[in-house]
């Protein structure tokens, strides 16, 4: 493996760490503040394997995620219209990449974009299973090995967390 697909793969091990603990967090904030670290990792990672779809897709990312901290931080849902509009741009972002699998980006960040508008913790861990399942088959397109490894271990999170916070 050449060093311009080995730093990437460098990279993802660094997200896998980081995104490990994020579905166990009790918070929605500790969650967004553990994913927005790791989208910025993601951003690179998929720029140097040529994933332009998937670098934009994590752009788009940070930015709402920066955007919904500080309600999330009062414990409020953001208002409906920011929803909208960041569905709207990430339609656009991906649509504008020409990227091969721009569905399976799509699908996972819609299904993102819904979860984080939650105000249930259990609603935002089933987006988030379905975002990762979809991620990580847009991740094996560009062989983005870390980045796959890294939604698998995610999913596995997502449901130790399903089940650990049930609702009976």
């Amino acid at each position: 493996m050449d060093d311009i697909k080995l730093i990437p793969q460098l990279l993802g091990l660094v997200v896998i760490a980081i995104c490990l603990i994020a579905p166990q967090l009790k918070t929605k904030t500790g969650i967004l503040i553990c994913h927005l670290t790791a989208n910025i990792l993601v951003v690179f990672q998929f720029w140097m394997l040529g994933a332009i779809g998937g670098a934009l897709l994590a752009i788009v990312t940070i930015i709402r995620q920066i955007v919904l901290i500080p309600y999330s931080v009062k414990d409020k849902t953001a208002p409906g219209w920011t929803m909208l509009l960041f569905a709207a741009i990430t339609v656009g972002c991906i649509t504008l990449s020409f990227d091969r699998p721009a569905d399976l980006l799509l699908l996972g960040a819609m299904a993102n974009i819904y979860g984080m508008w939650q105000n249930r913790l259990n609603v935002t861990r089933w987006c988030l299973l379905f975002t990762v399942l979809s991620l990580g088959a847009y991740s094996l397109t560009y062989m983005a090995y870390t980045g796959a490894l890294n939604e698998f271990i995610q999913a596995v999170s997502v449901l130790v967390a399903l089940w650990r916070y049930r609702v009976n």
